[in-house]
């Protein structure tokens, strides 16, 4: 029995390294490039759900997702790698935008609970590849 139980514990650590040393550099990418000329400060977060009926909202940036959202000042820019594969097989890349006034303006909670935000691009892999992977937000 203690040799079963230590070769599964073995079997365990094995995979669970593996899993950790894998190497995704083989998984094809592409650059989405969002550009700001909106003339505001901005900040931004991005995602691909496994489904079309998920919209990026205020609740998964600041609830479900808490990770920190990227400033993305005047004239400047934003660069995210999206999983060409994925975009392929129909996902969608979403792109939220906040103006620096509006997060200043409004809590967390509030922008959470009224869905506030002022842009969210959900956009397909034809409709990124027309604009060659880039998005530019003017302020409309």
């Amino acid at each position: 029995m203690r040799k079963l139980m230590f070769a599964t514990l073995l079997c365990f650590v094995s995979a669970l390294f593996t899993a950790m040393t894998c190497d995704d550099s083989n998984i094809e990418s592409v650059t989405v490039t969002f550009e700001n000329k909106s003339g505001d400060s901005l900040y931004v977060d991005d995602f691909m759900f496994m489904d079309d009926t998920t919209l990026l909202s205020p609740y998964h940036v600041f609830v479900l997702m808490p990770y920190p959202i990227e400033y993305v000042p005047q004239n400047g820019f934003y660069e995210q790698q999206a999983n060409l594969r994925m975009l392929e097989q129909g996902y969608k890349f979403q792109l939220i935008v906040f103006k620096k006034g509006t997060l200043d303006r409004y809590s967390k909670d509030e922008l959470v609970e009224g869905n506030i935000f002022d842009k969210r691009y959900v956009l397909s892999y034809d409709e990124l590849k027309v604009t060659d992977f880039k998005i530019v937000y003017t302020g409309d």
